[in-house]
């Protein structure tokens, strides 16, 4: 049986592929990282473009899970939640200066 990947790990696979546009590490020590968070009641939010990162992880979850749902029911809404709890430590929106 595979090992599950918890969301911290994947999350910095994510950052080194360079695959999302705007995620990425905000210090050479990767000590501290950049997520790209619209808010999807904005009038640019495009889903496909601004939730993949929380798409890709809800998806990642339900295939290491067991079930994979189809895809309309994997969205980004309980994905971000689930990024907002994998750093309890962590302010909501801290910024670096």
């Amino acid at each position: 049986m595979e090992a599950k990947m918890h969301m911290k790990e994947w999350l910095i696979a994510q950052i080194d592929s360079g695959e999302y546009e705007g995620l990425l590490w905000e210090d050479d020590n990767k000590t501290m990282f950049r997520i790209p968070w619209k808010h999807a009641a904005k009038k640019d939010y495009k889903q496909t473009e601004d939730a993949a990162l929380f798409k890709a992880w809800a998806v990642t979850r339900q295939v290491k899970g067991g079930g994979i749902k189809p895809p309309h029911h994997v969205g980004a809404p309980s994905s971000r939640a689930s990024t907002r709890t994998t750093f309890p430590g962590v302010p909501p929106h801290q910024r670096a200066s």
